[in-house]
């Protein structure tokens, strides 16, 4: 006899309300407790671009001295090109230098304003094209701060139309130590940035630099007009006297919230503290009163800097908290680019002591970095 089976009713039932609430509060505490950490692996992603685009600048630096004799020069002069100028042959950016090059005057006499403005000297004005170019340069930006371009067109506070501190914006700065003596010219009341003071034109300042880069030596008669004379690194590698390895050559710049893509201007040699901290072009050494291109530990009325907290972001702009020292957008630390051309990741907590060590070339302290 053949057995048959009734199979029982299949009831289909779905979640309730109760075991939904559930899941979703089990996945939002997933969500939550990963969430830190993808952000975390984006930030130290961002950190490792950082540097690197660091290291390739420090590089830069030793190929420049090779086959032209010695380090790249602070600056010509104020109003003039900067120590990223000399350096972009050696980025990968040759045809942006030879473009530079081209312009009124040359590298020597021409004013940061000429080739980056409309420039009524009769040259071919800067197409848009161009100036993008400039301002895109993937090299010259932290990623944990800005990517794209990034320049600054126009100084509200500049009675010039053409400024030499507009142009192509960056997050990185060559270290400037200037130990100034004696009265103080106007305009360079600041003795620890101002060493672009110290350029041709004021010779008894050359020996009071004190950082790595100093202004660029002129050759010939210098009562001349400076485009006919040329130039040469004033520098070697031997100035560096305390070793490569002990000595920083560019680090990240601090810039306040306040002033990011911002670069304010009071020129006729009058400005106040917070100028210096402003997002000006690093192509220009800018005038007594603006600077994109370098930053120092030693600032304004011989305050002692160290590298900037997050609180100097968030902060006011004014007073002495907002120093136009070093600082990043990188969790506690502040990279630096030494002179054996390694990166070197430092505390936002290191001591103005060491800091200073590590930006005079022949102190002769030893320090090492936390």
């Amino acid at each position: 006899m053949k057995r048959h089976y009734v199979p029982f009713p299949v009831t289909l039932r779905g979640f309730t309300l109760v075991e939904l609430l559930v899941v979703i509060g089990i996945i939002s505490m997933l969500i939550a407790l990963f969430l830190p950490a993808v952000q975390s692996a984006r930030e130290a992603a961002r950190r490792m671009q950082c540097s690197n685009h660091l290291k390739q600048f420090g590089l830069a630096v030793q190929m420049f001295h090779d086959p032209q004799g010695g380090l790249p020069p602070f600056g010509i002069d104020i109003e003039r090109q900067s120590t990223f100028t000399f350096l972009l042959p050696y980025i990968e950016q040759q045809a942006l230098y030879d473009y530079m090059g081209s312009r009124e005057g040359g590298l020597i006499a021409m004013s940061a304003s000429s080739w980056w403005q409309n420039d009524p000297g009769g040259f071919p004005l800067m197409t848009d094209e161009m100036r993008t170019a400039f301002a895109s340069i993937p090299i010259v930006k932290c990623p944990s701060r800005r990517s794209g371009i990034a320049q600054t067109d126009f100084v509200p506070s500049s009675p010039r139309m053409n400024d030499p501190s507009t142009g192509p914006q960056g997050d990185y700065a060559v270290v400037c130590l200037d130990q100034y003596e004696g009265e103080i010219m106007p305009g360079t009341e600041d003795k620890g940035l101002w060493s672009v003071g110290g350029n041709q034109n004021y010779p008894e300042r050359i020996a009071n630099q004190l950082g790595p880069f100093r202004a660029v030596q002129l050759l010939g008669d210098t009562s001349l007009p400076a485009h006919l004379l040329g130039w040469k690194p004033r520098d070697t590698f031997s100035r560096l006297a305390d070793g490569t390895s002990h000595q920083f050559l560019l680090g990240e710049k601090h810039i306040p919230l306040g002033r990011m893509n911002f670069c304010t201007h009071i020129f006729e040699g009058h400005f106040d503290k917070d100028t210096l901290t402003s997002d000006c072009s690093i192509f220009s050494n800018g005038t007594w009163a603006s600077n994109g291109f370098a930053r120092s530990f030693d600032g304004w009325e011989n305050h002692k800097q160290t590298i900037s907290k997050p609180k100097d972001y968030s902060a006011s702009i004014e007073g002495p908290t907002h120093h136009y020292s070093f600082g990043s957008y990188h969790p506690n630390v502040c990279a630096f680019a030494l002179g054996d051309g390694s990166v070197q990741s430092v505390s936002i907590t290191t001591p103005h002591e060491i800091l200073r060590a590590y930006s005079h070339v022949s102190d002769g302290t030893a320090v090492t970095l936390p």
